[in-house]
């Protein structure tokens, strides 16, 4: 079984209701989640929020809401931590996959998803994660992973790690205004036809 988590809550700091903030047109979490759809590797597409503003636009394009509790929610928590509590809830089991997707990833593409896919299920492989290159760097886009590796608490950054490298103009973290008015202009200039 391979399911993609998205983990979007409502209460971002840096850059206010970031994840349903509207990017050329749309909410930038349905990038996210018309992305996922498009790569057909998923048996379900999982929105992890506190918020029921953004499960409900979630929903409307096509994922699944799931209630994220209070104590996930708090700014300090990671992404690692939101995927270990769905990996153990939804009672994935080995030879499960799970994809966590970035809410502001509008650059990705189904491909990327795909590069992702097909490495983590090579042998001695945990995790494939999105990495920008050069400079090798994050790319914020997606962490694929075995549920095994998650309920054994192997963490992303780790000798089981397959980067999957995306190209510079395609990566872009967004935290602040400045972000997303790069990746806006990034956006354009790739002409991506969303």
């Amino acid at each position: 079984m391979n399911i993609a988590i998205i983990p979007a809550r409502g209460g971002s700091t840096r850059l206010q209701r970031k994840n349903i903030k509207e990017f050329h047109g749309k909410p930038i979490i349905a990038y996210s989640i018309e992305t996922a759809i498009k790569s057909t590797l998923f048996d379900e597409i999982f929105v992890s929020t506190d918020d029921l503003e953004i499960a409900d636009i979630a929903e409307s394009y096509g994922a699944k809401a799931w209630k994220r509790s209070d104590e996930l929610s708090r700014n300090e928590v990671g992404t690692y931590e939101v995927v270990q509590d769905f990996v153990k809830e939804y009672d994935m089991k080995s030879g499960d996959y799970i994809c966590c997707v970035y809410a502001t990833s509008p650059l990705m593409l189904a491909d990327d998803l795909v590069d992702g896919y097909v490495w983590v299920i090579k042998p001695r492989v945990a995790h494939a994660i999105s990495i920008g290159y050069p400079p090798l760097r994050d790319a914020a886009q997606f962490y694929w992973s075995r549920a095994e590796a998650i309920n054994a608490c192997i963490e992303y950054w780790w000798s089981s790690t397959s980067p999957i490298k995306i190209a510079p103009e395609r990566v872009c973290d967004i935290n602040t205004p400045d972000d997303w008015a790069r990746a806006e202009k990034m956006f354009e200039a790739l002409k991506c036809g969303y």
